[in-house]
């Protein structure tokens, strides 16, 4: 995985932000879409997102995508609730 903490994002190539988006967000959201048909009435999600998702310190920006991991989780809660499947997020840190 690319480095970038720390680095401006205008230092930061497009290669490496898809790479990161794709291990925190895309990722996390097909796993979710291919786990729902299977999750039944009573299935649990976690989802484990930073305490970047809160925060966000110079120089870390990029790694606001674990915002976007706490905003889907949010999203898939709400959809999902009503199926008796129950989404969360761990946020470590």
């Amino acid at each position: 995985m690319p480095v970038l903490i720390g680095r401006r994002y205008t230092e930061i190539e497009k290669e490496a932000f898809n790479a990161v988006l794709g291990i925190h967000l895309a990722y996390l959201f097909c796993h979710q879409t291919a786990a729902a048909p299977d999750a039944g009435a009573h299935g649990q999600v976690i989802n484990i997102s930073s305490v970047y998702g809160h925060l966000e310190p110079k120089g870390s920006g990029v790694l606001h995508c674990k915002g976007r991991v706490i905003g889907l989780t949010k999203s898939v809660a709400r959809e999902a609730g009503s199926d008796g499947v129950t989404v969360n997020a761990i946020v470590p840190g």
